[in-house]
């Protein structure tokens, strides 16, 4: 397995290296595709047969900037609670845009989601504070909650956050936000930052 051992050493170094670097916060979302797929292809490693996944990434939208790690903790979140049933595991990668937002869509065959426990969730996730959750938005702590309250303080109203469980056996989060083309573009837009 040597071979094996060297390409998952290869994935995990490229994968904190860019998790722990802050040299900026949104990146092309080439980018984010491509170090989440460090993650995915160890997890493909680890579970071999029992777990696949496909990337469906719109012609045009590899080139958007989004925020730095905005995938990986709900792709984390799948195999933390949506993968509870037996493999085969599968999960789905999307990207596309509508009204001039970009849009991305990770779904699991999980299915575990309930509708109560979404609604629950929505209704937390609509209700934070800002201010009193600001310290928990480190690395290390970046689950949904976080993905929610980075989008909401990078785009505002613009943010899209939005949980489906309404096909059998699926569960689907779609994160969203306005489309930027540069960094530029994007601090152009939120010279508060």
């Amino acid at each position: 397995m040597n071979e094996d051992i060297v390409r998952m050493c290869s994935y995990l170094c490229d994968y904190f290296r860019y998790i722990s670097s802050s040299r900026e916060m949104i990146v092309p979302l080439k980018e984010e595709i491509l170090y989440t797929e460090c993650y995915l292809n160890c997890m493909q490693m680890r579970y071999n047969e029992g777990f696949t996944y496909t990337l469906n990434i719109e012609e045009g939208t590899e080139e958007f900037y989004i925020p730095k790690l905005i995938i990986q903790p709900i792709v984390e979140n799948a195999f933390k609670y949506g993968f509870q049933i037996a493999p085969p595991w599968q999960l789905s990668i999307a990207s596309y845009t509508k009204n001039e937002r970009w849009y991305l869509k990770v779904e699991d065959n999980g299915g575990l989601l309930s509708e109560d426990k979404k609604e629950e969730l929505l209704r937390i996730y609509e209700n934070l504070d800002m201010n009193k959750e600001w310290n928990s938005l480190q690395i290390g702590n970046m689950g949904l909650k976080n993905v929610c309250l980075r989008l909401r303080l990078l785009y505002g109203t613009e943010a899209v956050f939005q949980i489906d469980c309404s096909s059998p056996c699926k569960t689907s989060f779609i994160v969203g936000g306005p489309v930027y083309h540069s960094r530029e573009e994007y601090y152009e837009h939120h010279p508060e930052l």
